[in-house]
Formats: structure tokens, C-alpha cells, sequence
């Protein structure tokens, strides 16, 4: 198994998400690398074991057996530091909740998240009405009202923290090269490693007079260590901090922990210098730095 798999995996066996899951399950032609089977989830890693070019048919494969696909990056498992679970325990309760009345013996949701009952006026009996018409909301307007509500199953953590969010925000990519062009109190801080920087790239600050900050993140960078790097590099605690990594996920956890020791304008890029993986398996061909025509150069 894959040292990613094995890593997930000890975050989920023995019912950790609530729910029973099970590695390397066959379903039609299929594999899947994980799945619980009520509710029907699916959870995969996309890593160098996947073939990316099937990917399309084996997610519509599984959707039409009734699966919520959950597609994880090697990434995202190999920084989390909790949050991940936790994010994980969110959608397969929400997926549990609109598996149960979604079919003919469907019963009456519970809306597990907060805010939803609130928003549904409700009848003498208690059952949730359209305001429009005084009739019962029926499983269609409830999923409307979940889409709403809620982002798409495929969105990674890193994108889904509005609510518990603990550092200043997040910024796309065209906008942090524009709070770097208009304000010389703004830093960008690259936190991948030195082999990256060298043979994937790094943003081309040259043409607004300034340069990248470099400081490696790692899972067990402590804040005082951070702290230092940074004060090292000449940045202070007042100054407007944006992290940046390969698709979102480091900068995260850096944005939060220099927050953490003091830094209280620490922002987070999204979708990183590369992006997420494409259907074909390739990085820098849907999002972040490069493909919105940022300059950036190779060593």
C-alpha cells in the first residue's frame, strides 16, 4: 500500500469517521481504494498508483452505483495536522443525511449542519413548508437547498474552512500579485522545498523590485522556527504575509501557524503555483500562478 493509503488509512479504520470503511474493495470492474457502504463513499487517492486516464469512467462508474466519490491528493494527506478528519466526518454525515431521504423509503431530514432549520418555516406539524405556497418541502427542494448551502464534494479541505477559518484569508493568485505591486509592507513566502523551487519554479517578483521569500515548510516546523526564518529574512510581525506552495495546502498550515506566533496578516494563495491534478494526472494546466500568466522563472 501506498505510504499516502497507509496514512489515510490509519485515520479512518475502526469507525474514526463514524462510519465503517474498508480498503481495496471490488466493485464492478473497480477497485476502490476505500469505500463505506452506508452510507455508499468512496474515498481515493490520487497519487502515482492511479491511472489518471481512467479516472473520468471510474467516478462515473461509481456515481451510477449510487457512491459519493471523495478525491483526496497525496498532499493533502501528508501535511494534515487533524483538520482533514475532521473535514472528512463533515461531508460523509451530510452525505449519510441526503443518502437516507433521497430514495423511496427516504425518511424526514434532520439537517445535521447549523443554520438549515432555521431557514425552513415550518407547518403546524412541524414539517418544513415553502413559504411561496404553505406546501411540505420535498427531498428536490432540499437538495436545492443543500447545493446552496454547501460547496462540491470535490473541493479539497484547504478550500472548504470559511467557518473555523484561523489565519487572515485567502487570495487568488492575480490578486496577491497585485497586493505585492501596490503595497512594499506585502510578502510572498514560498514554503516548498529548495528541489522544487529549482526545477519546477517560483514567482518572478523582478519586474515590481522585489523577491520571493523562501522558507521550506515541514510537518514538524514548530512557530519559534518559523519565527525565526522569518525574522531572519527581514520580515516583521506588522508586514502582509501571503504563503504560497504547490497547490494550496502547506501555505495553509504555514498561514495559520505564523498567525499563531504573532503574525497576524497571514493569507493563504489559492491553488498554489501548479494547482490541482488534471484529469490526465498533470499539474499547472487548471489553476494557480502559471496558468493565470503570472511571471515566474526557473533557476
Amino acid at each position: 500500500m501506498p505510504i499516502s493509503e497507509a496514512a489515510l488509512w490509519s485515520r479512518i479504520r475502526r469507525h474514526q469517521l463514524g462510519y465503517r470503511f474498508r480498503r481495496q474493495v471490488p466493485i464492478g470492474p473497480w477497485i476502490a481504494d476505500f469505500a463505506c457502504l452506508n452510507p455508499r463513499v468512496v474515498l481515493e487517492v490520487d497519487g502515482e498508483s492511479h491511472d489518471h486516464r481512467d479516472e473520468t469512467a471510474r467516478t462515473s462508474y461509481l456515481e451510477s452505483r449510487g457512491f459519493t466519490v471523495i478525491r483526496l491528493d497525496n498532499e493533502d494527506i501528508a501535511f494534515d495536522r487533524g483538520e482533514l478528519t475532521e473535514w472528512l466526518k463533515e461531508r460523509i454525515s451530510e452525505i449519510a443525511e441526503r443518502q437516507a431521504y433521497s430514495g423511496p423509503t427516504a425518511r424526514r431530514p434532520r439537517y445535521p449542519f447549523p443554520g438549515v432549520a432555521q431557514q425552513l418555516p415550518r407547518n403546524a406539524e412541524g414539517v418544513p413548508v415553502d413559504t411561496r405556497d404553505d406546501r411540505p418541502v420535498s427531498s428536490p427542494d432540499l437538495d436545492e437547498l443543500y447545493d446552496r448551502l454547501r460547496t462540491t464534494t470535490h473541493l479539497p479541505p484547504a478550500h472548504r474552512r470559511e467557518s473555523r477559518m484561523t489565519y487572515a484569508g485567502d487570495v487568488t493568485p492575480v490578486d496577491a500579485y497585485g497586493l505585492l505591486e501596490q503595497n512594499p509592507d506585502t510578502v510572498l513566502i514560498d514554503v516548498r522545498t529548495p528541489v522544487e523551487l529549482s526545477y519546477v519554479g517560483l514567482p518572478d517578483l523582478s519586474g515590481i523590485g522585489k523577491q520571493v521569500v523562501a522558507v521550506p515548510w515541514h510537518p514538524k516546523l514548530t512557530g519559534e522556527q518559523l519565527a525565526e526564518q522569518l525574522a531572519a529574512e527581514g520580515v516583521q510581525p506588522t508586514d502582509q504575509l501571503l504563503f504560497i506552495c504547490r497547490s494550496g495546502v502547506r501555505s495553509v498550515h504555514a498561514a495559520k501557524l505564523a498567525t499563531q506566533v504573532g503574525f497576524a496578516k497571514s493569507h493563504n494563495v489559492l491553488h498554489g503555483f501548479e494547482g490541482n491534478l488534471d484529469t490526465a494526472g498533470h499539474r499547472g494546466t487548471l489553476e494557480g500562478w502559471k496558468v493565470d500568466g503570472l511571471p515566474w522563472k526557473q533557476s
